[in-house]
């Protein structure tokens, strides 16, 4: 059950979005949100930097941990993801 605090302050027909916190637990990569990118099938993305100016668009489902961070579960560990200018090389391609 969802009650709010004295300091929370909330209009009737507001939306609201909760993160809760459950015991499952899922494996994956933790980036930063900013890292994640729409691409024009408006797909959620990430990219991965192959090779030198080798730049590879990778979909994924991002699940948030806060308002910061995301878990992807699509990523192979050790996958040089972008996570600073993502969204230039996004209009580049």
């Amino acid at each position: 059950m969802f009650a709010p605090t004295e300091a929370t302050s909330l209009a009737l027909g507001q939306t609201v979005k909760l993160v809760v916190q459950t015991r499952e637990q899922t494996k994956g990569i933790r980036l930063p949100a900013s890292s994640v990118v729409k691409n024009s099938a408006n797909e959620s993305v990430v990219w991965l930097h192959d090779s030198a100016l080798v730049f590879r668009a990778v979909p994924v489902t991002p699940i948030p941990v806060d308002g910061k961070t995301v878990l992807v579960t699509q990523l192979k560990p050790g996958s040089r993801v972008v996570t600073q200018g993502a969204t230039l090389i996004n209009q580049i391609r």
